[in-house]
């Protein structure tokens, strides 16, 4: 897909009954899960029958039985935002492409020596967040598409799913790198 300029409305499930600026940042690749740290992350708002919302990640919280924070919060986004969505193979390497850094020229912060050995023999590269985030880019989103073409083409090292992929991205969500696309907020 590329870049999209609206979103729907998105669910926030936190331990924080407010939202500040200052939370976010910076943006520390996790080179384990292709995940940066320092983010806000959100899935889509649905309405439920009953009343209230619901997201994906609620779903996926109760069906695997981990436990979800104590607020939730609906957040409005403006009618003009910059995102990049992932909604297939094509668009997450032309994302990683972009902005892609052989994994030896980065700075691992949570990999032992020898995952970093490891990694920097199949010339992985990680998706570098921190170049989107001081580049105009509000956030990542990756559809149910965009996951389940992302996350599994490839495993690594002791069965487990393959660096830089989206392999350890749950859920349809959006990583986002500031709070300016924020129109409106309700603490539900």
């Amino acid at each position: 897909m590329g870049i999209v300029h609206t979103i729907p409305e998105q669910l926030w499930n936190t331990d924080h009954p407010s939202i500040r600026k200052d939370w976010l940042g910076p943006f520390t690749p996790n080179y384990i899960n292709n995940k940066p740290e320092g983010a806000i992350w959100t899935s889509s708002a649905h309405r439920q029958p009953s009343g209230g919302y619901t997201s994906a990640w609620h779903d996926w919280c109760n069906e695997n039985e981990w436990p979800r924070k104590d607020f939730n919060v609906l957040l409005i986004p403006k009618k003009t935002l910059t995102v990049y969505e992932i909604d297939n193979q094509e668009d997450f390497l032309a994302l990683r492409a972009t902005s892609q850094k052989p994994f030896g020229e980065l700075t691992p912060q949570c990999a032992s020596e020898k995952v970093v050995a490891y990694l920097a023999s199949f010339q992985y590269h990680a998706i570098d967040f921190a170049y989107y985030a001081q580049n105009g880019l509000d956030g990542i989103h990756v559809t149910q598409n965009g996951l389940e073409a992302c996350s599994i083409w490839a495993f690594g090292f002791d069965n487990t799913p393959a660096m830089g992929t989206l392999s350890c991205w749950d859920i349809e969500s959006t990583c986002w790198f500031n709070m300016d696309w924020v129109e409106r907020f309700q603490i539900l």
